[in-house]
């Protein structure tokens, strides 16, 4: 090594060293943010949970404080008889504050409704007031479609209820939907206090007569499918029984053109077996058909149909 070599290689170790030195450094000061970052984290994340825990705390309190506060309890409902499509139904609450001889009314209506009726409601006890009054019920069991379509490549699915596809089922002679909304109002000489609005779901009536219908339609392109039909024991002895299931297709919603049957399918472990029923048709559907429908005969000579949706 030569005199005029030796500096530079002197500089350049030194160089080396410092840029060494720098880059342990920066590694330790990033790993030093990394774990503050990390730290700050996790008490972020606690933080959060236990303002989460604080609202859902305080909102109960609210709660709890409003339902103190209400002059009444949240009425109480129970179906009291059924005859026929008709259902009684019992509404009952408590007043917490009010005046011998005021009038209590239930003022309730179908979701479609515009206008309200009142029911005068009977005093059973002391402060326990009650109001009965007819539903009907609609004739039919609640369905659920689950959809898929395979082809060479693919296989697409989805599931639907078949309320969003078809139109809002039909009660009695009228067209009501099947929501009840109510409210209570108590009169006082001259003052009338009213409650809150409250709902009330009216479609799980029908359990009482039948159990739902789980339908898997698989279509093998475009030509083929297969339909099984399940029918959960959501009660161990429904008013109506399956008879007959037949599966229909149809120029427009009623010309019938072509009419398969459900073949009933022994149900084996892991499903509860002879409680849970299950049928199963194949259908090559003819191409100038517009629908296809699956038609329920139920004793009793009940029969129910229902257009399949459409992928």
């Amino acid at each position: 090594m030569s005199t005029g070599e030796r500096p530079y290689k002197i500089a350049s170790i030194i160089l080396l060293v410092l840029v060494l030195l720098i880059s342990w450094s920066a590694l330790n000061t990033v790993r030093s943010v990394r774990h503050q970052v990390q730290t700050m984290q996790g008490e972020l994340h606690n933080l959060r949970s236990h303002v989460t825990h604080e609202i859902g705390s305080i909102r109960g309190t609210v709660q709890s404080i409003r339902e103190d506060a209400r002059w009444y309890t949240a009425p109480r409902f129970e179906v009291t008889g059924m005859e026929d499509t008709t259902a009684m139904i019992k509404l009952s609450w408590n007043l917490q504050e009010y005046t011998e001889g005021s009038t209590v009314t239930l003022n309730y209506r179908y979701a479609d409704q515009d206008g309200f009726s009142e029911v005068k409601a009977v005093e059973e006890s002391s402060g326990l007031f009650a109001v009965e009054f007819p539903i009907e019920i609609t004739m039919e069991p609640n369905w659920n479609f689950y959809l898929s379509k395979a082809t060479e490549n693919s296989a697409t699915s989805r599931t639907q209820n078949v309320s969003d596809v078809v139109e809002e089922k039909v009660w009695g002679p009228g067209h009501s939907a099947m929501l009840l909304e109510y409210y209570i109002t108590l009169q006082e000489g001259g003052t009338i206090r009213a409650s809150d609005q409250h709902t009330m779901e009216l479609d799980k009536l029908n359990f009482n007569y039948f159990n739902p219908l789980d339908v898997n339609v698989i279509w093998e392109g475009d030509e083929k499918l297969e339909v099984v039909l399940n029918q959960p024991p959501y009660i161990p002895d429904p008013h109506y029984t399956i008879q007959n299931i037949h599966l229909e297709s149809r120029k427009g919603k009623t010309e019938v053109m072509e009419r398969w049957t459900f073949a009933e399918v022994v149900v084996s472990y892991p499903q509860p077996a002879p409680e849970h029923s299950s049928f199963k048709v194949s259908a090559v559907p003819g191409k100038d058909y517009d629908s296809l429908f699956i038609v329920v005969e139920y004793s009793g000579g009940v029969t129910v149909e229902k257009e399949i949706p459409t992928f």
